[in-house]
């Protein structure tokens, strides 16, 4: 039995995706195999957040290595297309703005990176002043609230 650190639904409900210590599983929902469909493998450390585009011909991933990952899973072989790095924070957590071209990724400093993936650009949406981890995050459908738990740090 592997560790498991998060767990993500497709959209469209056919994929489960489960993310752990250097390697992300995807498993066919419908099928109810016990082999992954696929296996992304060769990570360096905890993966600890995914989710899927609407369409689940992507998903992101980031983890303790500081990186957020994008995966084209149209492929045979599905590959990382794109790399965002924080700067020497671990991502703990993501969201995909429901427009599909920005993804939000907070780290364990206490920042939130908004990722353009259009045009591959970053801000900093927040910057904690506070020491603290953004342990998990939520975005509103509607896209006006952003929603964090934090874990301070003492």
């Amino acid at each position: 039995m592997q560790q498991v650190n998060k767990l993500c639904l497709s959209t469209n409900r056919e994929q489960l995706g489960a993310a752990g210590y250097q390697h992300i599983r995807i498993y066919d929902v419908f099928v109810g195999a016990p082999n992954p469909i696929i296996n992304l493998d060769g990570l360096s450390k905890n993966v600890t957040t995914l989710g899927f585009n609407e369409s689940s011909t992507w998903m992101f991933s980031g983890g303790e290595d500081c990186f957020g990952r994008i995966w084209d899973l149209r492929a045979i072989a599905p590959q990382c297309q794109k790399i965002f790095e924080t700067p020497s924070s671990a991502v703990t957590s993501g969201a995909l703005h429901p427009n599909g071209v920005c993804l939000i990724l907070c780290d364990s400093s206490g920042t939130i990176h908004v990722w353009d993936l259009r045009n591959d650009n970053s801000q900093q949406l927040v910057s904690s002043y506070l020491r603290c981890s953004i342990s998990s995050n939520y975005l509103s459908i509607n896209s006006r609230s952003l929603i964090n738990s934090t874990i301070l740090d003492s």
